[in-house]
């Protein structure tokens, strides 16, 4: 029997991925898609069949053997050519896929630049980039060593983990001893550290197509995102066009991206801190894909662009249109996000009335019992997309949404659902 062709091959890390995603039918017909059996039993079988060439499931699709053994299948299958993998967990594992089966896409020095937060500080620091201090975690005096070098506060986090997850604030020597443990329940060079850097923190977002920044647009963290562990919000919002920044960031992510190897096409996120003595920028970490959360939302009605469709095409080898660098968007747009509370949700806002709030979502219901959350997707809820003419007006209006948003909010004592055990360390959602 002839084996099937199929040109294309999709890592799908969720329903609401795919629903946000609007495909070429002439390219899905030619593509295999790889996604968790519980997300394929969630859509109709007829709308998978008419949309793709071949949908194939995993169990866990966290399991890295589990999914990587698949894609080979897959290979063995249908001869694809391309892997497209729009999601931070499947870079790295899309990338050794590629160099053994010979197939075209960023490679496995490019993902683990991009993927591993030692890596790219190693890569910028030796190009005269300014980087936190830092260090990997080998042994477990590195830790207080690094402490005693450059004090307090500290950030250990995974050197490749997503979402947030693993991310610690150490504020005391206390802290560091509670970390100990951490890192020796964790593989060797799992964590690193790094000294807290003071200042605003910023994120630019864009595209490289054919080796050459496309488009790009800086966002200020107004309420940064080491809010979450507080209870507090984290929001993000776009600079308009003639605040002075806009063109120094845009220049320095250039910069940024020149130096790391970086795919010919790809999505980028960059996260980055500007020091408030010498308002210098100071490195955070880089990713090779769309930021998250509301970011592809705030290009599409700021600028008119989807960068998810776009991150998509021209991994699939379609030429895009020309590109022109953004100049001034329609208007701002940024998101708001609120962490977890301890406690059980007795009441909750559901409706929004504010009509600048673009998109709006709850994401607990009454009555369920919450402990905080540890990661960014952790949440009671936000809006992804909200707009402003100037930021003046954003941070009035984040402002006003956050205090109608605490004000509707009810969650009991958490000592009626919790034990009183509190951890020595604070978890710290730190970057999207």
């Amino acid at each position: 029997m002839k084996k099937k062709s199929l040109q294309y091959l999709t890592l799908c890390p969720s329903i609401e991925w795919l629903q946000d995603v609007s495909f070429d039918k002439d390219l899905s017909l030619k593509t295999i898609v790889v996604m968790s059996r519980s997300d394929i039993e969630k859509i109709p079988c007829d709308v998978l069949k008419e949309k793709f060439g071949a949908v194939r499931a995993v169990k866990n699709y966290t399991d890295d053997h589990e999914v990587k053994n698949m894609i080979k299948q897959c290979h063995q299958d249908f001869a694809f050519q391309k892997i497209i993998a729009p999601d931070e967990e499947d870079i790295l594992r899309a990338a050794f896929l590629r160099q053994e089966l010979n197939v075209d896409g960023q490679s496995c020095e490019s993902a683990l630049a991009f993927r591993d937060k030692v890596k790219m500080k190693e890569i910028l620091s030796q190009a005269n980039v300014l980087v936190p201090p830092f260090r990997k975690i080998e042994k477990l005096t590195d830790l207080s060593d690094f402490a005693e070098t450059h004090g307090y506060p500290l950030i250990l986090k995974p050197c490749r983990a997503t979402g947030c997850r693993g991310i610690y604030v150490l504020d005391h020597e206390k802290d560091v001893r509670a970390a100990v443990q951490v890192v020796q329940n964790a593989p060797r060079s799992f964590y690193q550290v790094e000294a807290f850097i003071q200042g605003e923190m910023y994120h630019v977002d864009g595209l490289m197509i054919q080796g050459k920044l496309a488009c790009s647009w800086p966002s200020l963290y107004f309420h940064p995102p080491l809010n979450m562990i507080q209870g507090k919000c984290a929001s993000s919002y776009m600079l308009a066009a003639d605040n002075p920044l806009t063109f120094t960031l845009n220049h320095y992510a250039e910069k940024i991206l020149g130096i790391m190897p970086t795919p010919q096409n790809t999505a980028f996120h960059l996260e980055f801190f500007i020091s408030p003595t010498d308002r210098e920028p100071v490195f955070c970490e880089i990713a090779s894909r769309v930021g998250g959360k509301g970011v592809n939302q705030a290009w599409k009605s700021s600028f008119g662009l989807d960068l998810k469709q776009s991150f998509v095409r021209m991994n699939y080898g379609v030429d895009l249109p020309p590109f022109r660098m953004p100049t001034t968007p329609f208007h701002l747009s940024g998101e708001i996000w609120f962490p977890y509370l301890r406690g059980k949700v007795e009441s909750i806002p559901d409706h929004c009335p504010f009509p600048w709030v673009k998109q709006w979502e709850i994401s607990v219901e009454i009555g369920e019992i919450l402990a905080p959350g540890e990661d960014i997707d952790r949440i009671l809820g936000g809006s992804s997309l909200m707009t402003a003419s100037s930021e003046q007006e954003m941070q009035e209006r984040m402002t006003l949404f956050s205090q109608w948003f605490y004000a509707a909010l009810r969650i009991s004592a958490p000592e009626k659902h919790f034990s009183d055990e509190i951890s020595p360390l604070r978890s710290a959602p730190y970057s999207r």
